[in-house]
């Protein structure tokens, strides 16, 4: 079988019997996640919240990817499963699935981009992480209701975060935003909103967050 999988035989023989031969299916591991191969997109901290953005990683989650798979976002949802990899959060004895954004595998380097689901409680949580049907089961991942933080990018040489002008542009030193304006940024881990939010649905211009800002 090697490092594939497939069927194996195997023939075992004791001085003076007749050997005996038999059959099994060899199967690749789970993917090498624990409960630090989960962290905060937007602060880093090692802490799930529901309804925010996580970076998972470990060997063998971009298993199928060489590069890059970001999901289609033209088709209304964004998959539960991407280049065989599928997350399931296990809380209440109800299985609830993650929404996957993207999958990178570069050199050393495995990571996705998923959306924890807004159905999960307590104050840690059980994530099973499948590849090609191949699972490993974290438990006791730290839950809280909140992990609040900025979306950041490179700008202008270093991180900060993504600030949007009243007329579109990225503020940046080439195109300040100005004195007055009104601007946008972008946040997540804030928590449920009111009307709630839900898993992979696209928010509603009257939804605000419960928690205080």
């Amino acid at each position: 079988a090697g490092a594939a999988p497939g069927d194996v035989t195997v023939t075992a023989s004791v001085s003076g019997l007749p050997p005996v031969t038999f059959s099994l299916r060899v199967r690749l591991p789970g993917p090498g996640v624990t409960a630090q191969s989960f962290r905060n997109y937007a602060t880093g901290e090692r802490v799930l919240s529901p309804g925010g953005l996580v970076i998972l990683s470990g060997e063998g989650i971009g298993r199928n990817v060489n590069g890059q798979a970001v999901a289609n976002l033209l088709v209304g949802r964004l998959p539960t499963e991407l280049k065989g990899l599928v997350v399931e959060f296990r809380s209440g004895g109800q299985s609830y699935y993650a929404p996957i954004y993207w999958i990178v595998r570069e050199q050393n380097l495995e990571e996705a981009l998923i959306q924890v689901p807004y159905e999960i409680a307590g104050t840690a949580v059980d994530v099973n992480v499948i590849v090609d049907g191949n699972g490993t089961l974290v438990t006791g991942v730290p839950l809280s209701p909140l992990s609040p933080g900025m979306i950041e990018d490179q700008i202008d040489g270093r991180r900060a975060a993504i600030v949007i002008r009243s007329d579109g542009l990225v503020a940046t030193k080439a195109t300040p935003a100005r004195r007055g304006e009104t601007v946008r940024l972008y946040a997540a881990g804030l928590g449920q909103t009111t009307p709630l939010a839900e898993t992979n649905r696209v928010g509603r211009p009257d939804q605000k967050v419960l928690a205080t800002v």
